[in-house]
């Protein structure tokens, strides 16, 4: 008998009207055994996130529910509440979303406390759950003062402390860097091998659990396009968006026994067919750009009086014309610094020039009329209305723009009219994501400012973006998002800059940043590294491997 079943399963909701034929999920079926690691994968807005949320009654969305979902031998909304509690793990993707107390303690006792756990047990859990997640020296910290990546570790300890049989994870490391995304994916895949744990992973970025997961389950505009083994996925979808980029190169190749589909796989099968080419090394040059559109000069802030400087003796700059990309670990000072450069926030030292001018200089507003506009990392921050179309449709003064002109850039940035009539909050990441764009785009600033832009964004909505940003760059903009996506900053970014405790460390050409870096890298340029010079995006790597298939290496001799 399968743990988990999906029979014929329909859903809608209230609002849905005709999209998708009334449907948001359409005809799902699959099933898993106890233990079986799911990975999710598909478009944004195919319908990942309403399947998981189905999947755990105490959050599942209103609407109109057919078909079937089993539990454990028995129909999922016949499951107790306080059963499903326990047995149904979530995390969503926000690390800020879940959480509930003030310090880790707490948040780690929280939901065995409500289970009604004895004291003593509840302690005992607390130790193991810390032991095994390494979360020792933080205990008793505040939540609000951890990085990103130590937030989404708490939220996937305090569910874990109630020893779940399923744990359900909504894209979870979207809005971590390279490093903390390591670490709480290895921490996944341990909860798997070492408890048996039955897990269901929805991601956009597949490269860390392609390889080790047992079903893949593919879905677009609500319907299941595939449901098979990696293996299987990867011969029916060939160079495919969601392939992490070793199963990429493997299909290109048309193998019969693929190797395992991890960039260490994909390394040793380089260096068995190609001749090692010594790669040149970049010359650093650092402080290249200008800084015409902004420039930070030795630039100091913290949050309170007596506090840690955020912000420690930063410089920075971006010119007109150009895409600059800004990278660096959770907490490292990357959004504090776009609030400094928006005039949200003052230096307590140091200088910052917006378009040749002191930013200080400019009163009343005037930053923002089209001269700077900016993103935050909540989209939803910045929407004010009932419908997305009545928010994008008026400016900041209350007027209307003109609708043909607010339906080009919905069609820039694959937004359908259909989606316009929604509430805000009804719109999956993704799509608010780009809503927020559009609604930027449409008051023409000089300078677009864009904190984590590919949240919730598939590699086919990536790819707009990217483009997008460089045609607004070629109009004369600058362009500067904060991204831990690495494979978006090489495909988008002119330059790249790395902060690290409030310094700007390095900030160089995106091509040098990425051939010389092993962390803040692309799987492509690991891959490549040695073999095919400069190799930095998916395309290059394949490229560059099949036109010199006939090549053999010291591994064929």
């Amino acid at each position: 008998m399968a743990f988990i079943e999906c029979e014929k399963l329909n859903f809608s909701y209230p609002y849905a009207g005709d999209k998708s034929n009334g449907f948001a999920l359409h005809d799902i079926d699959f099933s898993l055994e106890q233990g079986d690691f799911l990975l999710i994968c598909g478009t944004s807005g195919s319908g990942k996130s309403t399947l998981l949320r189905l999947l755990k009654p105490e959050i599942s969305p209103n609407g109109r529910l057919d078909g079937k979902i089993i539990y454990a031998g028995k129909f999922l909304n016949d499951l107790p509440k306080i059963a499903s509690a326990a047995e149904i793990g979530y995390v969503f993707q926000d690390p800020n979303a879940a959480y509930v107390n003030e310090k880790v303690y707490s948040e780690l006792a929280f939901l065995p406390q409500n289970l009604g756990l004895s004291p003593e047990t509840i302690e005992l859990r607390i130790a193991e759950i810390c032991a095994f997640f390494g979360l020792e020296s933080i205990i008793g910290s505040d939540i609000c003062s951890l990085s990103g990546g130590q937030k989404q570790l708490v939220n996937l300890a305090a569910v874990m402390t109630a020893y779940p049989k399923l744990l359900i994870l909504d894209e979870p490391t979207s809005q971590l860097d390279p490093i903390s995304a390591e670490r709480f994916s290895d921490i996944v895949l341990r909860i798997r091998r070492e408890m048996g744990t039955t897990i269901i992973i929805s991601e956009h970025n597949t490269e860390k659990f392609f390889n080790f997961a047992d079903k893949i389950l593919y879905l677009e505009n609500g319907h299941q396009l595939a449901f098979d083994d990696p293996s299987l996925f990867v011969k029916k979808a060939a160079n495919h968006d969601f392939l992490p980029t070793s199963a990429k190169l493997f299909s290109s190749f048309k193998l019969d026994n693929c190797p395992a589909f991890t960039t260490s796989s994909a390394m040793n099968f380089v260096r068995g067919h190609y001749k090692n080419a010594a790669c040149d090394q970049f010359i650093e040059s650092k402080n290249h750009l200008n800084g015409d559109a902004v420039k930070v000069e030795n630039a100091y802030f913290s949050y309170t009086r007596r506090g840690k400087d955020v912000i420690d003796s930063l410089d920075f700059n971006a010119d007109f014309g150009r895409i600059h990309a800004i990278c660096g670990a959770n907490g490292s000072g990357k959004t504090t610094l776009f609030k400094l450069i928006s005039g949200l926030k003052t230096l307590r030292d140091g200088k910052i020039y917006i378009d040749g001018k002191r930013i200080s200089s400019y009163k009343s507003g005037a930053l923002y009329r089209n001269l700077i506009a900016s993103l935050p990392q909540d989209p939803h921050d910045i929407f004010i209305c009932e419908s997305v179309k009545e928010d994008i449709s008026t400016s900041p003064d209350g007027e209307k723009y003109d609708f043909e002109t607010v339906k080009t850039f919905c069609k820039r940035l694959n937004i359908s009219e259909k989606l316009l009539d929604l509430h805000p909050y009804d719109l999956s990441g993704g799509e608010i994501q780009r809503a927020a764009l559009v609604k930027l785009l449409l008051l023409e600033p000089k300078i677009l400012l864009l904190d984590e832009p590919t949240k919730g964004l598939d590699k086919r909505c990536k790819r707009q973006l990217s483009t997008l940003l460089k045609e607004l760059a070629a109009e004369g903009k600058a362009v500067i998002f904060i991204t831990h996506d690495m494979d978006f900053i090489a495909e988008t970014a002119d330059d790249v800059t790395l902060i690290f405790g409030g310094k700007a460390v390095s900030s160089l050409p995106v091509r040098q940043f990425i051939m010389q870096n092993s962390v803040y890298t692309t799987a492509a340029s690991l891959i490549g590294r040695g073999y095919f010079d400069e190799t930095m995006t998916d395309s290059e790597l394949i490229s560059s491997a099949v036109s010199r298939k006939n090549e053999r290496g010291d591994g064929d001799e």
